[in-house]
């Protein structure tokens, strides 16, 4: 093969890679974080830590709403996961986490996806109906994941 053919093949390549990412949509570095408003992002949670009884609540909370996307482990592989045109996200990655603040967390969880995802709201205003308190508390929640074995019994 001459030079000039490797190029034309290597750029024909690369032209389908492009085009692959563009056509195939959004990816997981789509994220809550894009949308989020100052006013949410930096807000501190209230719930310092969970008592071993309000654990086990949320842990039934999150089983009966979340798993089903996210995952009993927080991985993001739930039953209905490949469904989702953007994954649900990986609780477990601390690295990423890290980069969350309780604030962003809590508004992905008010407001749900958006255009973005399937998440639905959780909100007071939402049909699910949770308190703001609630929603602080799944926040606290989600953040044990990766503080320690991952996932939740």
């Amino acid at each position: 093969m001459s030079t000039s053919q490797g190029k034309k093949a290597l750029w024909v390549l690369l032209s389908g890679c492009l085009l692959g990412c563009v056509v195939s949509g959004p990816t997981l570095s789509q994220s809550a974080r894009d949308d989020v408003p100052a006013e949410y992002a930096e807000l501190a949670n209230p719930v310092d830590d969970l008592p071993p009884d309000r654990i086990r609540y949320f842990e039934k909370k999150y089983k009966a709403q979340c798993a089903r996307c996210h995952g009993i482990d927080g991985r993001g592989k739930g039953k209905d996961a490949a469904e989702r045109r953007v994954p649900p996200r990986d609780f477990t990655d601390a690295a990423f986490m890290a980069t969350r603040s309780d604030g962003e967390l809590f508004y992905q969880i008010l407001t749900g996806g958006g255009d973005r995802s399937a998440m639905p709201a959780y909100g007071p205003r939402s049909d699910v109906g949770w308190s703001e308190e609630k929603i602080w508390g799944m926040v606290r929640f989600v953040r044990i994941f990766t503080e320690g074995p991952a996932g939740v019994d």
